[in-house]
């Protein structure tokens, strides 16, 4: 589910700032979650550095591991919308 910066009232609150008040300090330097997929993991958006506009995959389960937790998806977030298209 994609997140709006924040999410009106409701009984589940979902939006980017409660994703970073919940995860922003376990996510790496210049990454923005921007969507969840209902499980603990996370889509985010790397909005610094050199490889901006990237879309990587957050998976929770991995954080520990050697390879860390984030997998790439696509190079630029419009790259990754047009992979949404049916």
């Amino acid at each position: 589910m994609f997140w709006k910066r924040k999410e009106p009232a409701s009984d589940i609150p979902r939006g980017i700032d409660w994703a970073l008040d919940l995860y922003g300090a376990r996510m790496p330097k210049g990454c923005l979650p921007v969507a969840d997929d209902h499980c603990g993991n996370m889509v985010v958006l790397r909005v610094a550095g050199g490889r901006g506009g990237e879309v990587l995959f957050w998976d929770h389960e991995q954080e520990e591991s050697d390879d860390g937790p984030l997998f790439p998806l696509t190079s630029s977030f419009s790259a990754f919308m047009r992979a949404l298209r049916v």
